[in-house]
């Protein structure tokens, strides 16, 4: 079993390291696709209607011959959730819109996260819901 190159010196420290898995697979993330540390993942306290064990991740994600059916769904159960949450989620999915690609995140989809993102003042950091 051969052992991935490391993409630059910052990787191999770590690797040499011995750091835990994730920070070394940070690393070796392309800088774009690393997400923005200043804003928080959002806060899950188990009991959300999106991990529910009856419902299917993949609504969240719509595409197919029922993308609109999923997409309905996604949004009834993001709406479901508490107001707070719904502002981590978006707050989450509007800085870093590469890793929130196009799936629902607070009831959003992409197209709508992005015109949120426009019609949001430059300077404020909390989204409006």
């Amino acid at each position: 079993m051969t052992t991935p190159r490391p993409v630059d010196g910052t990787a191999a420290r770590l690797l040499r390291r011995r750091r835990p898995a994730a920070r070394v697979a940070t690393a070796l993330l392309p800088r774009f696709l690393a997400a923005r540390p200043d804003v928080a993942y959002p806060r899950l306290r188990g009991d959300e209607p999106c991990r529910r064990r009856d419902v299917n991740p993949d609504v969240f994600w719509p595409k197919g011959a029922d993308a609109l059916a999923r997409t309905a769904t996604a949004k009834r159960l993001c709406w479901a959730c508490r107001p707070t949450t719904r502002a981590e989620c978006l707050r989450w999915a509007l800085a870093n819109p590469v890793l929130a690609g196009e799936a629902i995140w607070a009831g959003l989809t992409e197209p709508e996260r992005r015109a949120e993102a426009s019609a949001a003042p430059a300077t404020s950091t909390a989204p409006t819901i």
